[in-house]
């Protein structure tokens, strides 16, 4: 009888001590999501699996929000946000729409990003025109890169008087020039802004309101500093100037959508805005 109960406690502690040696090799390879086997030790492991962030990785997630970008843009410019569906983009992106809701949420998620695209677009324009002030200082706030702001203002004139130069024009022509750039670029720009001009949604009032508010702000402020270093007429509403401004770009942009037709529009130089602007210019 004892005999039969020392051979049992050997079993019971061998059993035992498999059971604590499983748990430890468990507890020590689970953070890999791999149970190793205690009676192969000597396997050869399985080798990594590529990591879902390698560079390779991030170049097709990278390339592929781009392209489903680029498709979500053009049929939200050619039917509206209201009629186009996410199906209708997946089809013509190729994707799924798994893939669509897994890069940007829902549809509203993905026209937010594509109008962040050509905010953003929008404010590069800007600070470009915001450049052109770096002699006498940056336009805004009424900051002036040294000195107060009157000193600043006046050392603006003097650089005037001295070598004819006409910075708000400048700042203005290079503000057209980004815009004019992006919009050859991205034949959906325009159509994009005419629609949230025309039908505003909640997704454009948010992301595009304040810049909006922004170009124009810039705008009425180049004409009004241009009055007052006599670049301009100081007999004409920088309001109304802002609006000729804004028409000419517009008009032009709007005009590149037309190129391939027959009509007369069609034949708009590519100067033209370069040209209207001299001839408002000229005219103040």
């Amino acid at each position: 009888m004892k005999a039969h109960d020392n051979k049992k406690t050997r079993q019971d502690s061998k059993t035992s001590h498999t059971k604590d040696f499983d748990l430890e090799s468990h507890a020590t390879h689970k953070d890999t999501g791999k149970l190793h086997s205690t009676s192969n030790k000597s396997s050869t492991p399985a080798p990594p699996q590529k990591s879902p962030k390698s560079p390779a990785h991030r170049a097709h997630k990278s390339s592929l929000e781009s392209h489903i970008l680029q498709v979500a843009s053009r049929l939200f410019a050619l039917l509206g946000y209201a009629a186009t569906s996410t199906r209708a983009i997946a089809a013509e992106s190729g994707a799924n729409l798994a893939m669509i809701r897994y890069y940007y949420g829902s549809k509203e998620g993905l026209y937010q990003a594509v109008l962040e695209a050509q905010r953003d677009a929008i404010y590069h324009a800007i600070e470009t025109g915001r450049t052109q002030w770096s002699k006498g200082g940056e336009m805004g706030g009424g900051k002036i890169q040294s000195g107060n702001i009157q000193e600043g203002e006046q050392r603006l004139k003097n650089d005037k008087a001295e070598n004819s130069r006409s910075y708000a024009q400048e700042a203005l022509r290079a503000y057209a020039a980004a815009l004019v750039a992006h919009a050859r670029e991205h034949g959906d720009f325009a159509a994009l802004l005419a629609n949230e001009a025309s039908n505003t949604s909640e997704v454009g009032a948010a992301v595009l309101g304040e810049c909006f508010a922004r170009m124009f702000e810039f705008v009425s402020e180049c004409f009004a500093r241009g009055m007052d270093w006599g670049e301009f007429r100081a007999d004409v509403s920088p309001l109304q100037l802002s609006f000729h401004f804004g028409a000419i770009i517009n008009f032009y942009i709007h005009s590149l959508r037309l190129k391939t037709s027959s009509l007369p529009i069609a034949q708009i130089p590519d100067n033209y805005v370069e040209s209207a602007l001299d001839t408002l210019f000229r005219a103040i």
